[in-house]
């Protein structure tokens, strides 16, 4: 179940993302590549995310699945949600 935020989130991104879940307390989206730059500038300037310090980038190798990588970007935000 997700919590009000997370809604509202994804009604706002429904169109750019693929999956929204929380995760031990983080905030899980999957996208597809081509949307990155809009959503990462969504989380940038958005005043209830204020996502402004990229904190590292991963990329994680997963041999079994036909799409075998995913990058990972985590952030920080100025405010807790």
């Amino acid at each position: 179940m997700l919590n009000p935020f997370l809604k509202s989130l994804y009604q706002i991104l429904k169109q750019n993302v693929n999956r929204i879940y929380l995760s031990y307390s983080e905030l899980i989206i999957e996208i597809d590549h081509k949307k990155l730059n809009e959503v990462l500038l969504f989380f940038k300037n958005h005043e209830n995310c204020l996502y402004k310090l990229l904190v590292d980038i991963v990329i994680i190798d997963l041999p079994q699945n036909k799409k075998r990588f995913s990058i990972v970007y985590n952030l920080c935000s100025l405010i807790q949600i």
